[in-house]
């Protein structure tokens, strides 16, 4: 409880927490923008082949939310922890990859950014 009453003393510190999630939030949004097309493509394929009585294929490497790990789509070196703080990571980067400096799209802080400032909005309307 003792949290409770301190957040809804401290309207500030609401805010914040409140843009972290929201940055959170963003940076597993462009997970899902990313993976999520690929994932139903697959499904698709495979009950494509089903329906056609087409041969199965080989079992791909997995491909879902959690696996693989990311990865730089340029020369695929895996991103670290600490190259995959919203938002900030790629400030710090500058927008390009730590391994071969190839740049990494505005898309990604924005989405972040955009999440971010939206749930403080809320968070700030809602109290």
């Amino acid at each position: 409880m003792e949290l409770l009453e301190f957040l809804q003393q401290n309207l500030l510190a609401w805010i914040g927490i409140s843009l972290l999630l929201g940055l959170l939030v963003g940076s597993f949004l462009n997970v899902l923008v990313y993976r999520l097309p690929i994932m139903l493509e697959r499904d698709w394929r495979k009950q494509a082949r089903e329906v056609l009585e087409l041969p199965a294929q080989p079992e791909a490497a997995p491909f879902n939310l959690l696996q693989p790990n990311s990865c730089c789509p340029g020369c695929a070196a895996p991103i670290r922890a600490w190259q995959n703080i919203p938002l900030l990571s790629w400030l710090l980067l500058r927008g390009r990859c730590h391994q071969c400096r190839q740049p990494i799209s505005k898309r990604y802080p924005l989405v972040e950014l955009a999440s971010g400032l939206l749930a403080v909005l809320v968070a700030w309307q809602l109290g």
